[in-house]
């Protein structure tokens, strides 16, 4: 299979008994954390996997979204852009917001959301990989 995130894809194998264990949890689009060996061959990297594990998108946190952006990037036209991103995916999960510079800030918006693959993309997609947790 091929798992890919926002800097890069890589090839993961799963082999005989691994495969017949995990090949329900082989599905497209689903965030995984997969544990196993990595192999470096010239310029590709390919992962002998040894498990798999669904991660339930939200679980984590105990349903607090986390955002980490810039302060720099904090101006109306993003802001706006966020604002919209979340109102897309309305649910009970609250959402916090730190804005890094030299004395980082905190907030918790009033938007609530669902969370899920879609929203973390989308948000990705506007703050940068790095910034959802």
């Amino acid at each position: 299979m091929s798992l890919e995130d926002f800097s890069g894809e890589m090839t993961v194998m799963f082999m005989g008994k691994t495969y017949l264990e995990n090949k329900d949890k082989l599905q497209t689009d689903l965030t995984v954390s997969v544990r196993g060996r990595v192999s470096r061959r010239d310029e590709d990297m390919t992962l002998q996997a040894y498990s798999i594990e669904v991660l339930d998108a939200g679980r984590e946190n105990g349903g607090v979204l986390k955002l980490s952006m810039p302060e720099t990037m904090a101006n109306k036209t993003n802001l706006t852009k966020l604002q919209q991103i979340l109102e897309k995916y309305p649910g009970p999960c609250e959402v916090q917001v730190k804005l890094v510079s030299a004395t980082p800030k905190h907030f918790m918006l009033q938007q609530r959301v669902n969370i899920g693959h879609d929203l973390f993309g989308e948000l990705k997609a506007l703050l940068g990989p790095d910034s959802v947790s």
